[in-house]
């Protein structure tokens, strides 16, 4: 519960950070319950130190998606003594879609990483790609 002059304004389980300015007041909140991609229903209701005040009108937000969980590699093959194989599965974890994949390597005697971007398709449970490397160390 935080009081300002006139007003009480209550969220409960939630860290507040309450920002007053001039006759409009901004509330900032964080709740460490929120689920990624998830719709809630918002309103504001205004208190005075004896009653409460009618509910604002609702507003239906979505929030913002996170990053996916890990891939998990199935298969790691070398296929010659130039190329490898890698063989994933999706993340257990995401949402909405996986866009891309980026597999990075660096080559034995190599100080930078080598990236590799692929395309990706949520339908599919598992995806693998064989690249050409010349001298691979894993």
């Amino acid at each position: 519960m935080l009081r300002s002059d006139q007003i009480t304004l209550t969220v409960k389980h939630s860290l507040l950070t309450f920002i007053h300015e001039t006759e409009l007041a901004q509330l900032l909140f964080m709740n460490p319950f929120v689920v990624p991609y998830t719709e809630y229903k918002i309103w504001v209701k205004a208190y005075t130190r004896k009653n409460e005040g009618e509910p604002s009108d609702q507003i239906i937000r979505r929030t913002d998606i996170t990053g996916p969980s890990a891939p998990q590699i199935l298969n790691l093959t070398c296929q010659s003594h130039e190329s490898v194989y890698v063989h994933w599965a999706r993340p257990a974890n995401f949402w909405g879609s996986i866009d891309y994949y980026y597999i990075n390597y660096r080559r034995d005697n190599g100080r930078y990483y080598e990236e590799i971007e692929l395309s990706a398709d949520k339908s599919h449970l598992e995806s693998g790609v064989q690249f050409n490397v010349l001298q691979f160390n894993i």
